[in-house]
């Protein structure tokens, strides 16, 4: 429809607009050109530049049809161009070289499908727009369109109504043009519409297949080949041979048309199983025009829309690719269709995650790229090749197994811009809808590139969430109402219980702390059978679009068994430096009683009294030696080594011990 309105408008610029009855359509108030009402003797006529001419056109279809549509212009004339927002997005991704932009909005709460086809400027536009600094091939604006869910299942029979009406005002130019030449426009108009030549100049154009039939209803004219388009070689002579290809209740609507000269448009499924939109109408002469358009894949492809819409899109990750595919190969006239992503650890190869053959689901399969299509597509180039793919590229075996012609593939990218996989349809017949093809696989390609992103965060939770579970730390995850979101084993199963049971609550404490702080703690001891555990939970706010809690429980028991071997450590230490300050205050007295020890010896010659200072010096002696016994174990006396006599060893301690331990030991 769009190509139709380029086309239509390209032809009016072209012929530098068409002229049309004053009495019937307002002149163009921004249209400042020579010679824009032309006066005859009895008519007015206005000059119809072309983006008047479908502005006109867009206006009836939405009265007759409801379809909105806008012309939308960069460098506005007339302020009714002014692109709207969605608008601007489209232009902006036409800047970028994009040919063509569509989605779904939401327009007062109703579903919408925008749809958006960029105008270029050519040399036949300057005549209107050079005043505005245009040059040939600049961004001129587009054309948009609008469609409601209930004008989605109508917009193929309004391609044709639409078509027809472009026909007609095409015509009433052409009768324009004979009337310059004949000076009789009103008596011309008719009879220069039937003209053969400008019928056929036109017939010649138009996309759709016209089929001219006389009053015996056997055909005189076609544009082209119409057995292509029934897929027959039964050659069509007249009427019937079309009606013979209906079933018989729809040949018999179409008969009663023909009978009673009913103008007919409708749409009818042929027994080849294609779609045909049909237009009759009637000459003065008594003869036929039959306009046939066929509109199998966009009614195939609009069907789609609306499941994917409805049912496909809601579906989760892998479901939605089996939907997808079986869905494609069961309607689209399409043999494969598959989504895969590179194999683990192995960019050169992909792994299928779901694939279907003509509507049924079959085993998943990993192949390598080197030569193949789908190397391109990994690469992030959108491939299509209507026909003999296995010759263009030989080294991919698959292709030539599978017998297949026609490829179609899309890269599905990250939100980052990296490639996540791709999207595949194989054809063993020639493409033969390529645009359609297009414009499906990128209406998927963001719905797999989402759930393949889900699926990559889901194996990486699933791959923390062991790890945690295998781990001796305890790990809660709560709301900000501290409901429970993740706890794993560790958490519960050995620190729940006495957690939920200390004595102050433990939510108003954590509340109180985490009102001007973002991390709490909690210290508690739980009595088992192993004895007393120490525990320590740390509580850390987590801030981002909600506030979330994230307990930390770690087993402290040894670490406060060390904290109790330190303190005593430090406690021996302490004694140890007050024991050397007494050792050397006792080795002072130790000194006095040895000295007076030996004065005595030298000052008498008593026996006795010889022996009483013999022993004095002896236990002096022997207390200078636990002295120093006690200074090495504080390591306050430097160490040395020497060859001793343990039997000496034993027996001084031996002495020392029966004055120190109890007589029972």
């Amino acid at each position: 429809m769009f190509a139709r309105d380029v086309t239509v408008r390209k032809f009016v610029a072209k012929l530098g607009g068409v002229y049309g009855d004053i009495e019937k359509i307002s002149p163009n108030p921004y249209l400042n050109v020579p010679n824009r009402e032309i006066h005859t003797d009895k008519k007015t006529f206005t000059l119809i530049n072309p983006s008047y001419f479908i502005r006109n056109v867009f206006e009836l279809m939405q009265q007759d049809y409801g379809i909105k549509s806008r012309i939308t212009s960069l460098k506005l004339k007339n302020p009714n161009n002014t692109p709207n927002d969605i608008e601007k997005e489209a232009i902006q991704e036409f800047e970028k070289g994009k040919k063509e932009f569509y989605k779904f909005i939401n327009i007062n709460g109703e579903r919408v499908f925008f749809y958006m086809a960029p105008l270029f400027i050519e040399e036949s536009c300057l005549k209107c727009h050079n005043d505005q600094g245009y040059k040939v091939g600049d961004l001129r604006g587009g054309i948009s369109i609008y469609l409601r869910s209930n004008n989605l299942q109508n917009f193929a029979s309004l391609i044709n109504k639409v078509e027809t009406f472009f026909l007609s005002t095409i015509f009433l130019f052409f009768c324009y043009f004979f009337y310059k030449y004949n000076k009789k426009v009103e008596e011309n108009l008719i009879s220069s519409r039937l003209k053969e030549e400008s019928f056929r100049k036109i017939a010649e154009k138009s996309n759709d297949f016209i089929v001219k039939f006389d009053k015996n209803l056997k055909a005189v004219y076609f544009n082209k080949d119409i057995e292509s388009l029934f897929g027959s070689q039964k050659k069509v002579e007249y009427f019937k041979d079309i009606l013979d290809m209906l079933e018989p209740p729809k040949a018999e609507t179409i008969k009663e048309a023909i009978k009673n000269k009913i103008k007919l448009e409708d749409e009818f499924l042929f027994k080849n199983q294609k779609i045909l939109q049909i237009k009759i109408d009637f000459l003065e002469n008594d003869e036929t025009i039959v306009f046939l358009t066929d509109i199998t894949y966009q009614r195939l492809y609009l069907d789609f829309l609306e499941t994917f819409t409805n049912k496909l899109s809601l579906l989760n990750e892998i479901d939605f690719f089996n939907e997808l595919n079986r869905y494609i190969t069961k309607y689209l006239n399409i043999d494969y269709s598959f989504v895969g992503i590179f194999a683990e650890n192995n960019f050169e190869k992909i792994r299928s995650l779901s694939i279907a053959k003509k509507g049924e689901i079959i085993e998943n399969f990993e192949y390598d790229l080197k030569g193949t299509p789908c190397n391109n597509v990994t690469k992030g180039t959108f491939c299509l090749y209507k026909k003999d793919v296995a010759d263009l590229f030989p080294e991919d075996y698959l292709l030539k197994e599978m017998n297949i012609t026609g490829y179609a593939g899309i890269p599905i990218l990250s939100h980052e811009g990296n490639v996540l996989g791709i999207f595949v349809m194989l054809s063993e017949k020639e493409i033969t809808y390529p645009e359609i093809i297009e414009n499906l696989t990128k209406t998927v390609a963001p719905k797999i590139a989402s759930d393949l992103e889900k699926i990559k965060y889901k194996k990486t939770i699933e791959l923390i969430s062991k790890i945690l579970e295998k781990s001796e730390i305890g790990i809660l995850i709560c709301d900000e109402k501290f409901n429970t979101l993740y706890q794993n084993t560790a958490f519960y199963e050995k620190a729940i219980k006495s957690f939920y049971n200390i004595d102050k609550p433990w939510a108003e404490k954590i509340i109180e702390d985490l009102r001007y702080k973002d991390d709490s703690f909690i210290e508690f001891i739980e009595d088992k059978a192993e004895g007393s555990q120490h525990y320590l939970i740390t509580i850390n706010k987590l801030k981002g679009v909600d506030v979330n809690y994230l307990f930390i429980k770690q087993n402290i028991t040894n670490y406060k068994k060390i904290e109790q071997q330190l303190l005593q450590s430090q406690k021996m230490e302490a004694i140890g430096l007050l024991s050397a300050g007494i050792v050397h205050d006792f080795n002072n007295i130790l000194t006095g009683i040895l000295n007076y020890g030996n004065l005595i010896q030298l000052t008498t010659n008593n026996p006795e009294t010889n022996s009483y200072s013999q022993e004095i010096i002896r236990c002096v002696e022997m207390a200078s030696n636990l002295t120093k016994n006690l200074l090495l174990f504080t390591k306050k006396q430097p160490q040395e080594t020497q060859i001793i006599d343990l039997n000496i060893i034993v027996n001084n301690i031996l002495k020392i011990i029966k004055r120190t331990f109890p007589e029972n030991i």
